[in-house]
């Protein structure tokens, strides 16, 4: 029987797998929030909601046109580069 070594460090590791547990538990319990902490929230009125709505959206129409060219450049070079690479050299 050649496979004892294998078994005897899977044995092993179970062990200490389940020995880490316990701990794993404790940890968990001690990490927990309080209900005392929680950060007071104030209230905004729709239209300045909707402002800050308007305005991240935007942004997000101005990052994505940006993207939107980076990669028309990026992929127009990389296909230049090939067809100067395949048909030129």
């Amino acid at each position: 029987m050649g496979f004892g070594g294998s078994v005897q460090a899977m044995i092993t590791t179970l062990k200490n797998n389940r020995k880490q547990r316990g701990n794993r538990d404790r940890f968990k319990r001690q990490t927990g929030f309080k209900k005392s902490s929680e950060i007071p929230q104030k209230k905004s009125s729709n239209a300045h909601l909707k402002s800050i709505r308007e305005k991240m959206q935007k942004e997000n129409r101005h990052l994505q046109k940006q993207r939107f060219i980076a990669v028309t450049i990026i992929l127009g070079l990389i296909i230049t580069a090939l067809i100067i690479g395949l048909f030129f050299v």
